[in-house]
C-alpha cells in the first residue's frame, strides 16, 4: 500500500508497554488455576477437596459435581490427558498452585488410544463413553471403532486410469499432531460488574466469538457479556475458541472477585489446540510423458477427543486428474481437540500429494518442475468447488519459483539438495466493520472489530492514509470490544487483510467524500474538480488553483450542517 511503514506499535511492543491479556491487574483480584487429568483416558470414581478449601488463601474450589448444569469441568471420565477437573480461586498464584496438590482425585484408569489407525480399528477401546459415531465397516464387514466422519471422493474410473498408466506409485505418509507454539500463553480475567454483567479480558482471535463461547458454556444470554480483546502475542489460528476465559468467568460469579487465569507452557501443550495429524495412504499413475491418469487413496484424520477432521478434497487442488478415488475417515482418540494452524488442513495433504510427485517424477526420469508443470491446473480448469480458474495461477508460480532458485542451474555441493513442492489456499471472507472520525487537525482515528494479526491494523492505517491523504502516522486505529462495534468475524481465514482493508477503504471513501463536498463550499470549486492529496484538498487543472489544508476543511464541518468528517462500513441507510 503506498509506501513501506513500520508497524504501528511495534515501539510498544519491543519496549514492553504493549497490553496483554497476562498484563490486567484489578483491585481484589484472584488467581485462578485448573485441575487436569494425569491420564490419558479414566474412569473419576472420588475427588476429596477438604484438604485444598482448608488452605489458608484459597477461596474457592470447583468441581463438576458444584455445577451439574454446566459441562466445563469432567466429572465423570477423562479422555486425554490434560482435560479439565477442577478450579481453584485463590489470593495468589503460588497458593493457588500449592492447593491443585491438595486435591485428591481417585481415577480407574481405562485403555487409552492414541493412534488414529489403532482407534478406528474394530476391536479398538471406545475413547469417550457415549460420543457419537458414524457407523462404518471394514472390508470383511466389521464394524469400525471410534468413525466421527467418512468421505468419498469418486469420478471417472479409477481402475481404467491405472490400466493406461506407465508407472504407478504407492506410498504411505504420517503426520503428528504439532503445536502452533504461540510466543503468548493463554489468558483471561474476568469481573462481574455491579449491573451483574460479565466484563472480560483476553486475547484471541476474535472478540464475539469468545463472546459467543463464554455465553454457551455458561448458559447465559451473550448480552450479559462483555468481551475486551488486548495485543495478541501469537495464534496462527489455535486462538479462534475459548480456553480459560469461562473458567475465569464462573470463578468470577462465584467469588464476586475478579478473577484472572493464565495457562503455563506444559498446559499449552497438553490443553492447546493443536493442528492435526493423519495417516494417507496414496496410489498414483502417470503415463511415459508424466501426464497423470488417476489417484487412490486413504486419509484417516486424527480429530483427537472431538474427532474433527477434514475433507479428502485438498489431495487434489492442484492438479488435473481424470480417475479419482478417494477415502476420508476423522477418527477420535484420546488426545485434545484439534484446531486450527496456518491453512488447516492443507500443509497435512500437501506431504502425500507432492511426496507422490517427487516418486513419479523419478520413476518417469522426469525433472520435477516439469511433471508439476504437466499436470497443473490451468486457465479455465475447474477447481474442487467448481469454480473456473480465471490465471494460470499454479503454472505461473512453478516457474517463477524455478527462475529464483535457478533451477537445474545450481552446482549442489556434497550433502546439499534442492526440491520443489506445490501447496494451495484460498482467502475467506467475513463480517467486519470499521468506523472513521476526523479531528479537527486533520488527523484520523480508525476503529474497527477486526482483531489485530500479523500487523493487521498497521495496513488499515495505510489503506485510509492512501484515501485520504494523510500521512499514516496521523492515523490510528483503536480496537473495538463486544459493546461498541457491530458483530465481527474471527481474524482467521487468511481473511482479515480482506475484509477488514475492505471496509476501511469503503469507510474512507465516505470520509474523503463528505470532505470534498465541505471544501467545494469553501474553495467555492465544485467537488468533482477537487482531489485529496499530501494532507490538502486540491483544485485540478493548469494555472492557478486553489487548495486548503485537510485541517480546515476538517475544523469547518464540524460546525457544519452535516457535521464531523466521518465514514463507516457498512452503511447502513
Amino acid at each position: 500500500m503506498g509506501e513501506r511503514t513500520a508497524r504501528l506499535n511495534g515501539p510498544d511492543i519491543v519496549t514492553g508497554s504493549e497490553q496483554y491479556a497476562d498484563d490486567i491487574q484489578l483491585p481484589g483480584m484472584l488467581y485462578g488455576r485448573i485441575l487436569r487429568s494425569p491420564h490419558g483416558h479414566a474412569r473419576i470414581r472420588k475427588i476429596d477437596v477438604s484438604r485444598a478449601r482448608a488452605l489458608s488463601g484459597v477461596v474457592d474450589v470447583v468441581t463438576a459435581s458444584d455445577i451439574p448444569e454446566l459441562s466445563i469441568l469432567s466429572g465423570k471420565e477423562v479422555c486425554y490427558h490434560g482435560e479439565k477437573v477442577a478450579l481453584v480461586a485463590a489470593v495468589d498464584a503460588d497458593i493457588a498452585e500449592d492447593a491443585l496438590h491438595l486435591i485428591e482425585v481417585d481415577y480407574e484408569v481405562l485403555p487409552a488410544v492414541t493412534d488414529p489407525l489403532a482407534a478406528m480399528a474394530p476391536d479398538a477401546p471406545i475413547v469417550k463413553t457415549g460420543a457419537p459415531c458414524e457407523e462404518v465397516t471394514d472390508e470383511e464387514g466389521r464394524q469400525l471403532r471410534n468413525v466421527t466422519a467418512h468421505m468419498m471422493v469418486v469420478d471417472g474410473d479409477v481402475e481404467q486410469g491405472f490400466a493406461e498408466a506407465d508407472a504407478v506409485v504407492e506410498a504411505e505418509y504420517s503426520m503428528p499432531f504439532f503445536h502452533q507454539t504461540y510466543m503468548e500463553p493463554n489468558a483471561a480475567t474476568a469481573r462481574v460488574e455491579a449491573n451483574g454483567r460479565l466484563t472480560v479480558w483476553s486475547s484471541g482471535q476474535g472478540a464475539f466469538n469468545l463472546r459467543s463461547g463464554v455465553a454457551s458454556a455458561l448458559n447465559l444470554p451473550e448480552g450479559q457479556v462483555r468481551v475486551i480483546m488486548l495485543e495478541m502475542g501469537g495464534g496462527f489460528g489455535a486462538k479462534n475458541g475459548v480456553f480459560t476465559e469461562p473458567h475465569a468467568c464462573l470463578l468470577a460469579m462465584r467469588t464476586g472477585q475478579p478473577v484472572r487465569m493464565t495457562m503455563n507452557r506444559e498446559e499449552e501443550f497438553f490443553d492447546g489446540r493443536p493442528a492435526p495429524g493423519c495417516w494417507v495412504r496414496l496410489k498414483t499413475g502417470a503415463k511415459r510423458d508424466g501426464t497423470i491418469t488417476a489417484m487412490e487413496g486413504r486419509i484417516v484424520w486424527d480429530g483427537g477427543v472431538s474427532g474433527r477432521g477434514g475433507s479428502p478434497d485438498r489431495l487434489l487442488n492442484l492438479y488435473h486428474i481424470p480417475h479419482v478415488k478417494l477415502e476420508g475417515f476423522a477418527v477420535r482418540t484420546n488426545k485434545p481437540g484439534p484446531g486450527a494452524y496456518r491453512a488447516p488442513g492443507a500443509p497435512q495433504v500437501a506431504v502425500p500429494r507432492e511426496g507422490n510427485m517427487d516418486l513419479l517424477a523419478r520413476e518417469l526420469e522426469i525433472d520435477p518442475v516439469a511433471i508439476r508443470l504437466k499436470n497443473a491446473l490451468k486457465k479455465g480448469d475447474r477447481t474442487r468447488s467448481g469454480a473456473p480458474l480465471p490465471h494460470d495461477w499454479l503454472k505461473m508460480t512453478i516457474r517463477k519459483a524455478a527462475a529464483a532458485a535457478k533451477w537445474g542451474k545450481v552446482r549442489l555441493k556434497s550433502n546439499q539438495g534442492m526440491g520443489i513442492a506445490c501447496g494451495e489456499w484460498q482467502n475467506a471472507s467475513g463480517q467486519t466493520n470499521a468506523f472513521i472520525t476526523m479531528a479537527a487537525d486533520g488527523s484520523v482515528t480508525l476503529m474497527t472489530g477486526q482483531v489485530d494479526i500479523t500487523g493487521l491494523h498497521t495496513v488499515l492505517a495505510q489503506i485510509t492514509s492512501e484515501e485520504l491523504g494523510v500521512p499514516v502516522s496521523d492515523v490510528t486505529v483503536t480496537l473495538g470490544d463486544t459493546d461498541t462495534v457491530p458483530f465481527t468475524g474471527l481474524s482467521a481465514g487468511s481473511k482479515a487483510a480482506y475484509s477488514a482493508g475492505t471496509a476501511a477503504r469503503q469507510a474512507a471513501i465516505e470520509a474523503r467524500d463528505q470532505l470534498l463536498k465541505q471544501a467545494s463550499e469553501l474553495l467555492e470549486v465544485p467537488a468533482e474538480k477537487l482531489v485529496v492529496a499530501d494532507g490538502q484538498v486540491k483544485e485540478q487543472g493548469r494555472g492557478k488553483r486553489r487548495s486548503i489544508s485537510l485541517a480546515e476543511v476538517a475544523e469547518a464541518a464540524i460546525g457544519s450542517r452535516e457535521g464531523p468528517v466521518s465514514g463507516r462500513s457498512p452503511r447502513w441507510r
